[in-house]
């Protein structure tokens, strides 16, 4: 295996894990000492579209190979889709699809690079939740096909439209935690992610015309999983900080719009090398009225 070809599609393949600004008036309807009640509560047959905007840089230690540091900026443009597609026993069934999809990527070694997704867009990832978005289960992530060489599925970043929601009413300024523990068996391989999440009421705010509670979320985890690229296995390990802010319309029970800033090291690990990365970035995924 040639390190270029494995380098370039490493770039690629972890930015895309990692791979996730309009401030309205806030509506007096509520005031601070008015619980809301959030839930997910659009009616079964509901399509929402989204865009996905990210951009990133990443820093690859390459001494060990090469004799030096590589540095990277990274950037994806695409829309997604999520249907409602019923609700049984306090069940929620979810259809997520990616629809567009582009992933071009910059480097001082490697040059310009546009990475080739078509065979992941319109495959639909079947997920169930509760009307919190908790208990959350992925049915069938294995027919979903990735982009190649990609140790974590692309696919996934379609369940950031779902975030944790408080399960009991919440004022302004209120604070709710979660943990997730999830080992998904896709590409070859098996994936852990590990997350603490602690989320906080900030406001209400109007966003693209919906009133929004404003939520952010302080997330620190672990991400550790195996796969096959170019041939050979790859274990890989990396902690991450995100920062996330989210808009949700409660009256409408849906996620208007999230913001994700990301912060990750990581270990790549194969038979002949090892390569410690750094990353930054930030996506946007946004409802489109």
């Amino acid at each position: 295996m040639k390190i270029q070809r494995f380098l370039r599609v490493t770039y690629s393949s972890i930015f895309v894990f990692v791979t996730l600004f309009v401030v309205g008036l806030v509506n007096q309807a509520y005031s601070q000492n008015n619980a809301i009640t959030m839930k997910y509560s659009q009616k079964a047959g509901m399509t929402n579209k989204y865009t996905i905007t990210s951009k990133g840089n990443t820093e690859m230690d390459l001494t060990n190979i090469m004799g030096q540091v590589s540095y990277s900026t990274e950037s994806s443009n695409g829309e997604m889709i999520h249907k409602m597609a019923g609700f049984s026993d306090g069940v929620l069934n979810h259809e997520l699809l990616i629809s567009k999809l582009s992933i071009s990527h910059e480097s001082d070694m490697q040059g310009s690079l546009i990475f080739d997704a078509t065979k992941t867009l319109n495959k639909t990832l079947n997920v169930t939740t509760d009307i919190h978005g908790r208990d959350l289960q992925i049915l069938n992530i294995k027919d979903i096909p990735a982009i190649p060489d990609n140790p974590v599925p692309v696919i996934l970043t379609t369940l950031d439209i779902l975030p944790d929601l408080a399960t009991e009413p919440v004022k302004v300024n209120d604070i709710w935690k979660v943990e997730h523990d999830r080992t998904i068996d896709a590409n070859e391989g098996l994936l852990n992610i590990k997350q603490k999440i602690e989320y906080k009421f900030i406001s209400l705010e109007e966003k693209l015309g919906f009133e929004c509670m404003k939520i952010v979320g302080n997330i620190t985890g672990r991400i550790t999983g195996s796969s096959v690229m170019q041939g050979q296995p790859v274990d890989y390990s990396g902690d991450f900080q995100n920062t996330v802010t989210f808009y949700f319309a409660h009256d409408d029970g849906f996620l208007v719009e999230i913001v994700t800033e990301n912060t990750m090291t990581m270990n790549l690990n194969m038979a002949d090398f090892s390569i410690p990365m750094k990353q930054t970035g930030l996506t946007t995924i946004s409802f489109v009225k």
